[in-house]
C-alpha cells in the first residue's frame, strides 16, 4: 500500500489489517510472528496519523514518537493496550497536548485502548529515576515516528542518567519484583487458571529476566543473548518456542474473549484448546494435551529467565571470592554455597567426572540448600550421558536409594532433578507423567508435581513428629520401620496413570521393576506393590462405606495383612490427599480415615473389631452427655434418648452435639422439625442440623428445601434413632450474598420446610420460584456421570454409588428418585470434590431388605442415570 494521506485511508488500512492478523492467527502463525505484524500495522497506522497531526505546523522535528511497554517489545496480542511515550524539545509550548490529541483521536474512535505520556527528556529521565516500573517500561521503547535524532540521544543519556552505577541495584530491584509478583499470583507454574502473562512461567518472567540482561550487558536486541554468549542456542531455541506458545495462547484469549484477557479459566479451557488445534476423539484427553504442553513451556520460560537472572546477578562471584564452604570436610571439592545457592566452583567437573552429579544432589539433600540455575544448567547439559550405564552404576543406585533411605531434604532434591530434566533420564518411567494433567477442578497439580509433593507432606510428617496440626500421623510415623520405602511408594503411587485407566494396578508393576533397579529386598518390594495399588483403598472406603459394618473392617484388615503396611497404607493416604491441592484434605475426612485407621489396626492386633477402648470411649462419652443435660432433661429421658442412639454416632460425635440433638429432638413434641445451624467462615461454608420424625422421603424433601432456598448442598450425614426420630447433617455452600442466618432467611427455611412436612407446600413449587444467582460460577466437569452397585460389603443393604457433574439440586433429584423407586435411604455418605461428587447410599426396599434381583437392580440403575442425564430440575430465569 502507498502512503496514508488521510484519515480514511488509514482507518480502512488498519481494519484490512487487523482481519489480516486474525485470518492469519486461524492459519497458525506462531506468537511472535503475531506479535511483529500487529506492531508493525501500528507502526503504520501511527506514523499516517503522525504526519497527518502535524503536517500544517511543520513540528516534526524534535518531537518524537516512541512505543513503550509490549508494543515497544512488539509483542502485541489482539487487545494489548498501545502504550506511547511523546517526547518533545523545548519551546513547544502548551499546543503539544492539542497536537498529540489531534493524533490520537481517530484510535479512540476505533476502539483501541491508548496510554500515553507527554514529556520533555529531561522531565522523563527525572520521572523514571523515581519510578522503577516507569524506567523498565522505557527499556523496551523503541522508535515509531518524528524526530529519530531526539530519539537516540534520549536512549543513550537514559542509561547514563538513570542507570549507570547502578545496575546491581536496578537488578535486585528486578528480582525482588518477580517475587512479589510470583507470590501474589500463586508462586507456582502449575495452577489451575494460570496467568498467562503475570503468573509464574509466565511472559512477565521473561519480560524482567530480558531487562536484567539489558541493564547488566548494555543489550539491544534478544539475539545479542547468544551472540554474547549469554544464552546458549538451545536455551534461546527452547525460550523461544516457550515464547512462541505462550503469546499464541494469549492472542487466543483475546480473541475467544474480544477483549484483553490473561487469565486461561478452568472452564473455558477445553475451548481454547479446540480453537488453537487441539483433536482428539475424547476432548478431554485433547483437553489435557494442550494444558500438558502450556506447563511444559511455562516450566521451560521460568527456568529460563531465573537462570538468565542468577547470571546477571553472581556473574562475577567467583572472581571476586563472594563464596562460602559448607560447615564440613566431608563436601566434594567443587561445589560451594553463595548467597545462600549451591554454585559450581569448577565448570567442568560433570565433563570429567558425570556420576559428580549424585555430588550436587547430596549437597542438596544434606543441607537443604537450593542449586543456583547455572548448576542446574550444567546438569542439564550433561543429560545424554545418564543412559543405561549410567543408571545401572552402583554408585547411583546408592546415592538415589540414600536420598529415600535418610533424613534430609528428599522433596528439595527430586524438585531439583525435574527442574533440570534429569529425573526422567534416570527414572524413564516419569517421562510419560512429565507434566501430565488431569482435567478437572480438583487435580491442581501435574502427576510428577504431586508426586514430589506427596513426599514433601511425608518429609513434614518426619521432621515434626510431634505437630500440634497432624500429632497422629507424626506418631505413627515415627514408629514405621522403613520410612524410605513410605517414601519410595508416594513418589512412585502415581506412575500408572501414564499409561491410562487402572493407574493403581499398571502403577504396582512399573514401581515393583524401579524397585528391583534399586536392589530392594523381595520382602521390600512387596510392600511397594501393596502401597502402590492400594493407595486410594483405605480414604475411599472411609469416606464411601459404613464403618460400622463389621465385616467391611474384617476383610479390608484381610486385606492389608499386618501392622506395618496399614500404618504405611493410612500416611501414605494422608500424603496423597494432602498433596492434591490446598483444600482436600479437612476435619471430616480426617475423622473417617482415623475411624478406619484404628478399627482396623485393633483386627489386626486383637483379631476383632470390638475394642474395649470403644465401649469405654462410649461410656465416657454417655456420662458427659448425663452431666451436660442434668437439670434440662430428666435422666430417665436422656438415657431413653442414649440407648436409641446408633453407636457409630456416639462414636464420632461430641459430647456437646449429642446433648444438643437430644434437646432438639425433645421440641418434636411442639414442633414438626427443629432446625440449628452454624456458619464456619473460615471453610467458607455453614453446617444445618434438621431434627424430625422420620417419614418416608425425608431426606429428599430436606434437600429441596435447601436447594430452593439458594443453598448448594456439599456433604450430609444421615442418622436415624433407634426411637425413629432422624437426626440430618448437612454442609452447604452459601449462594448468594445474605447471611445464611439472618433472622428473615434463617426463619423462611424454618418456615418452607414446616410446610412442606405438614404438606402444605411442596418442593416442587420451592423450585419453581429458585433461580440461579448470575454471580454464582457452577464449573463444568467432563466426568460422565456413572453408578455403581454393591451387594457384596453389607449383610443388609445395598449400596449403591453416585458419580457425577456437581450441579444444584443434584442431591435433591438423587434421593427424590430413590423416594420414587420405592426405596429408603438409611445412611449416605455425600462428598464433593469441587466440580465432582461420589454419592454413597445404603438402602432397602419397601420391605426393609436387600435388593437383590438383578432385574430391580438394572432399572434402579437406569432410572438414575436417566436422572441425572436429563437434569430434571428446572431454574426459573434471572
Amino acid at each position: 500500500m502507498g502512503p496514508l494521506a488521510n484519515l480514511e485511508d488509514i482507518k480502512r488500512f488498519y481494519l484490512k489489517g487487523r482481519e489480516w492478523l486474525k485470518n492469519r492467527h486461524e492459519e497458525g502463525i506462531t506468537g511472535g510472528e503475531y506479535g511483529q505484524a500487529h506492531a508493525d500495522l501500528m507502526d503504520r497506522v501511527l506514523r499516517g496519523l503522525f504526519k497527518i497531526a502535524f503536517q500544517d505546523e511543520q513540528l516534526e522535528e524534535n518531537i518524537t514518537c516512541l512505543a513503550r511497554g509490549g508494543y515497544g517489545r512488539e509483542e502485541l496480542s489482539p487487545y494489548s493496550d498501545i502504550d506511547l511515550l511523546i517526547l518533545h524539545g523545548p519551546g513547544k509550548g502548551k499546543k503539544i497536548e492539542e497536537w498529540i490529541r489531534r493524533m490520537l483521536y481517530p484510535l479512540w474512535d476505533w476502539g483501541l485502548t491508548l496510554g500515553y505520556t507527554i514529556q520533555t527528556p529531561p522531565e522523563s529521565w527525572r520521572a523514571s529515576g523515581k519510578d522503577w516500573d516507569l524506567f523498565f517500561s522505557f527499556l523496551d521503547a523503541r522508535w515509531v515516528a518524528g524526530d529519530k535524532k531526539l530519539f537516540y540521544e534520549w536512549e543513550r543519556k537514559l542509561w547514563d542518567v538513570v542507570a549507570r552505577g547502578r545496575e546491581q541495584d536496578l537488578i535486585l530491584k528486578i528480582q525482588q519484583t518477580i517475587k512479589d509478583r510470583h507470590k501474589h499470583y500463586g508462586d507456582s507454574v502449575f495452577i489451575l487458571e494460570p496467568e498467562v502473562k503475570e503468573g509464574k512461567g509466565g511472559l512477565r518472567d521473561y519480560h524482567a529476566a530480558w531487562w536484567a540482561a539489558k541493564i547488566k550487558y548494555r543489550l539491544s536486541t534478544n539475539r545479542e543473548l547468544t551472540e554474547k554468549k549469554i544464552l546458549s542456542e538451545k536455551e534461546w531455541h527452547t525460550l523461544r518456542n516457550a515464547l512462541n506458545f505462550l503469546w499464541r495462547v494469549r492472542n487466543q484469549l483475546h480473541y475467544f474473549y474480544q477483549r484483553r484477557e490473561d487469565r486461561l479459566s478452568f472452564e473455558d479451557q477445553e475451548r481454547i484448546a479446540s480453537l488453537l488445534g487441539y483433536k482428539e476423539p475424547e476432548m478431554v484427553k485433547a483437553t489435557e494435551l494442550f494444558l500438558q504442553d502450556y506447563f511444559r513451556h511455562a516450566l521451560h520460560i521460568y527456568q529460563i529467565s531465573a537462570h538468565l537472572l542468577d547470571r546477571c546477578l553472581h556473574e562475577q562471584a567467583l572472581a571476586l571470592g563472594e563464596y562460602r564452604k559448607p560447615a564440613s570436610a566431608e563436601i566434594f571439592p567443587g561445589f560451594s554455597i553463595y548467597h545462600g545457592k549451591l554454585i559450581a566452583t569448577d565448570p567442568s567437573l560433570f565433563d570429567r567426572q558425570p556420576l559428580a552429579i549424585w555430588k550436587a544432589f547430596a549437597i542438596v539433600h544434606k543441607y537443604g540448600v537450593e542449586m543456583d540455575s547455572q548448576l542446574k544448567e550444567m546438569i542439564s547439559g550433561q543429560l545424554d550421558v545418564v543412559e543405561e550405564k549410567f543408571r545401572a552404576a552402583e554408585e547411583s543406585i546408592k546415592y538415589f536409594w540414600s536420598f529415600f533411605a535418610a533424613r534430609g531434604n528428599l522433596s528439595l532434591v527430586l524438585e531439583t532433578m525435574h527442574e533440570t530434566g534429569f529425573l526422567p533420564k534416570f527414572l524413564p518411567e516419569f517421562e510419560k507423567i512429565h507434566c501430565q494433567v488431569q482435567y478437572d477442578r480438583y487435580h491442581i497439580y501435574p502427576v510428577d508435581i504431586h508426586s514430589i509433593y506427596a513426599v514433601r507432606e511425608l518429609e513434614n510428617l518426619e521432621k515434626e513428629m510431634t505437630s500440634q496440626s497432624y500429632p497422629l500421623f507424626g506418631q505413627i510415623m515415627g514408629e514405621i520401620d522403613d520410612p524410605g520405602l513410605l517414601k519410595l511408594a508416594a513418589f512412585l503411587h502415581d506412575l500408572g496413570k501414564g499409561e491410562g485407566a487402572a493407574h493403581a494396578r499398571r502403577g504396582e508393576d512399573i514401581a515393583a521393576g524401579i524397585g528391583q533397579r534399586l536392589n530392594l529386598s523381595p520382602e521390600q518390594i512387596a510392600h511397594l506393590r501393596f502401597l502402590v495399588r492400594e493407595h486410594q483403598t483405605l480414604g475411599e472406603m472411609a469416606q464411601r462405606r459404613d464403618l460400622n459394618e463389621e465385616n467391611l473392617v474384617l476383610r479390608f484388615a484381610q486385606k492389608v495383612g499386618d501392622e506395618e503396611r496399614l500404618r504405611m497404607l493410612y500416611l501414605l493416604s494422608f500424603a496423597d490427599l494432602r498433596a492434591v491441592g490446598p483444600h482436600t484434605w479437612n476435619v471430616w475426612k480426617d475423622t473417617l480415615m482415623r475411624e478406619l485407621f484404628l478399627k482396623t489396626l485393633h483386627v489386626l492386633e486383637k483379631g476383632a473389631v470390638f475394642r474395649k477402648d470403644d465401649q469405654e470411649l462410649i461410656e465416657k462419652k454417655q456420662s458427659a452427655v448425663m452431666d451436660l443435660l442434668n437439670g434440662q432433661l430428666a435422666s430417665w429421658k436422656v438415657t431413653q434418648y442414649l440407648v436409641s442412639i446408633p453407636l457409630k454416632q456416639l462414636a464420632w460425635q461430641e459430647p456437646q452435639t449429642i446433648a444438643r440433638h437430644m434437646l432438639m429432638a425433645e421440641k418434636l413434641s411442639e414442633q414438626k422439625v427443629v432446625l440449628d445451624g452454624e456458619e464456619r467462615l473460615e471453610q467458607g461454608w455453614g453446617e444445618i442440623t434438621v431434627v424430625a420424625q422420620d417419614e418416608p422421603g425425608l431426606f429428599a424433601k430436606i434437600c429441596g428445601v435447601l436447594t430452593a432456598n439458594s443453598l448448594n448442598i456439599l456433604s450430609a450425614q444421615i442418622n436415624t434413632w433407634g426411637n425413629g426420630v432422624a437426626v440430618d447433617i448437612f454442609q452447604v455452600q452459601n449462594l448468594i450474598p445474605e447471611n445464611l442466618f439472618s433472622f428473615p432467611r434463617w426463619s423462611k427455611i424454618q418456615e418452607e420446610l414446616k410446610e412442606v412436612l405438614e404438606k402444605k407446600k411442596t418442593v416442587e413449587e420451592l423450585l419453581a420460584r429458585f433461580s440461579l444467582p448470575l454471580f454464582h460460577r457452577f464449573y463444568p466437569s467432563r466426568q460422565t456421570s456413572r453408578v455403581e452397585i454393591d451387594n457384596e460389603t453389607s449383610d443388609f443393604y445395598t449400596i449403591i454409588e453416585i458419580f457425577a457433574s456437581d450441579r444444584p439440586g443434584l442431591l435433591y433429584q438423587i434421593a427424590r428418585k430413590f423416594y420414587t423407586l420405592g426405596l429408603n435411604i438409611w445412611s449416605a455418605k455425600v462428598s464433593t470434590k469441587v466440580d465432582q461428587v461420589v454419592d454413597v447410599f445404603y438402602i432397602q426396599d419397601e420391605s426393609g431388605a436387600k435388593i437383590i434381583e438383578e432385574e430391580k437392580l438394572l432399572k434402579i440403575k437406569e432410572e438414575i442415570l436417566k436422572e441425572l442425564g436429563e437434569g430434571a430440575i428446572k431454574f426459573c430465569a434471572n
